[in-house]
Order: C-alpha cells, then structure tokens, then sequence
C-alpha cells in the first residue's frame, strides 16, 4: 500500500455497458436506485467487502445523491450524504474519513424519471470531486439519461489505486444499478417508506464500544447522548492494540444516531458508524470506513448490539479472536 502514484485513468462520458445477465427481481423485494463504487481485480469482481459495492451504496426507492470515496490503495470505500472535510493526505496504512483527503471519490446524484415494469428511465450526474488525492475544481463529470433493467450495471467512471495496494485492488468502477433491495445486503430488516427527523421527540441513549478479546474478557466504554431532531455525535477513546514489541494498532470509533420516522408514525435510529485503523508496515486490516444502519427504536431497555467488521483479514492473523460491537439502550423518551 505504498510508493509510485498510478495515473487515475477516466471513462469517456459516454458510459460502458458491461455485458452482465440481469438478475431477476423478486415479486416481494422492492427494487432501489443505487450509486455504488465496485471494486475489481482485472476484469474480474473483486469478492469480499468492498468488492460488490455493498460498503458505500448510496441508495433509494426513487432518488438518491450525496457523496463516494475511495482510500487511495482501493482498500476501503465510503459514503455519506455530506462531502468529507479532510485536509492531509493518507499514508499506506491508514485512513481517517475525518483527517484524511479521498484518494478519489465523487459527487453523485441520481433520480428514476419513468418505469414501466422492471425497466427505468434514470437521469445521472456526477462529478469527479478527488484525484490521486486532491481536490478538483472541474475534474471529469457526466449528466445523462439511462434506461436500466432490474439488476443491469451502468458504469460512469473508473480509477486506480494511486497508492499500491496490499488487498490486491486493481480498479475501482462508479455503477449505477437497479437492484433488489435484498441485493444491496443491508440489515435483514428496513424501513418501509421515506424516513423523516423527528422534530417533537427526544430521547436518552446509552451507546457503549465493547472491545472483545481472545481470553473472552471485554473492555467497555460508555458515551451518554440525547437523540433530537440532528444527528447526535458520539466520539470514543483509540484502542491500541500491541503488535510487536515496538508496533502499535490504533483503532478509533465514532458516529452518529438519529432517530427518524417512517410515513406510518414507526421510530428507527439511523446509525453511521465510522471505524478507522493505524496499522504498522505489514499488517493488512479488515475494512475500515463508514458503516450506515438502520434499527428500529429498540421497545425495551435491553440494548441492541451491533457488530462491527472483522479487524483481521484470516483466522491467522494475529488480531484474530479480537471483535468490536455498538450496544445501543434507550433509556427515556422525553
């Protein structure tokens, strides 16, 4: 994940098509609109996390835009309604969303103009936001209307890693899909409709980091918040991590939690999760980034738990059998 920048190489605007079979939607799963950054080694899908786009979807039933980046190894991708603010440039082994500048990333914005059955009219635009990590001011964009089948990727621009890359990314591609919302592999369970800030209900949260070790004891550190109408942020202190007798993994944890409501009158909190990793020279982590979620308003005061991605990339590594979890309790309603 270091050395020699690799020129970021561009699609025309007029997109490729990828001759892929469509998948066949389901009667049951409504379809979604989704931007997505998929990664790729060769020609090839890459597999595992990241590799289907399933870590920085930006999706909707009818309209969707906001923001996707990439760490400049192709290591990690993330996404967010608001455009990051980092001001340095990533090492080869580390990435904070908040510290750190995209190695590449976009601007993107999309909307379903028509349907008629599984097929949809769909005007694109994005704009290439970063390159090789740094801020553009009129870098490559494209506005267009598609037409889509369920389950047929679009693809509006493509990069390299501009860092070199130990998890063995070769290109990462901006599609726009059709897709079942089952397909996207978010929670087992969403939220039926539009969701909405609540503006009239608060509520008194416990969120806790628990930090679970192999000899099976747990660290636990405790954040108290008052969820309203904004988003609550929540910030908890680095874990390091011995790896030698003079290297140290630091992982930091922080988000944010909103309540919001459904047009049924039903509460979820809308979670965003963002974990980070300063690893030594050597040591692959498992991904890193921003995690969004959404649960239910939990009935009881019994706490949901939320676990976090592997920090380890095989049963061999040596931060095997150390996990991370959000437990989240709702202790009033104001």
């Amino acid at each position: 994940m270091k050395i020699a920048p690799i020129l970021l190489v561009a699609l025309s605007l007029t997109p490729v098509r990828f001759a892929q079979a469509p998948a066949a939607p389901t009667g049951s799963d409504p379809l979604v609109l989704r931007l997505a950054a998929h990664f790729y080694r060769g020609d090839q899908p890459a597999p595992g996390p990241g590799g289907n786009g399933t870590m920085g979807p930006l999706l909707h039933e009818s309209e969707v835009s906001g923001f996707i980046w990439l760490m400049p190894t192709l290591c990690g991708v993330f996404s967010s309604a608001n455009e990051p603010k980092g001001t340095e440039k990533a090492g080869a082994t580390s990435y904070n969303t908040a510290q750190h500048i995209p190695g590449s990333g976009w601007r993107v914005s999309a909307r379903v103009l028509e349907r008629n059955g599984d097929t949809f009219k769909v005007r694109v635009e994005w704009e290439r936001r970063w390159d090789k990590s740094t801020r553009l001011t009129s870098g490559p964009t494209g506005t267009q209307e598609i037409t889509l089948r369920a389950g047929e990727p679009f693809a509006l621009d493509r990069v390299e890693p501009t860092l070199t890359s130990e998890c063995g990314m070769t290109a990462a591609r901006l599609e726009v899909t059709i897709a079942p919302r089952q397909a996207v592999k978010r929670s087992s369970s969403e939220p039926v409709g539009a969701l909405t800030p609540i503006a009239d209900t608060s509520y008194d949260a416990e969120v806790s980091l628990v930090f679970a070790k192999p000899d099976g004891k747990e660290d636990v550190q405790r954040r108290n918040l008052r969820l309203g109408a904004s988003p609550s942020p929540f910030r908890f202190s680095t874990i390091s991590i011995p790896f030698t007798d003079e290297d140290v993994i630091r992982i930091n944890v922080q988000g944010a939690i909103r309540p919001m409501a459904t047009t049924a009158g039903d509460v979820w909190l809308q979670l965003e999760i963002d974990r980070s990793v300063t690893a030594p020279p050597g040591f692959v982590p498992g991904p890193s980034g921003v995690q969004m979620k959404r649960i239910p308003l939990p009935a009881s005061p019994e706490p949901v738990t939320i676990e976090l991605p592997a920090l380890f990339s095989s049963s061999r590594d040596r931060l095997a059998g150390h996990a991370l979890a959000l437990r989240i309790r709702i202790l009033t309603k104001k």
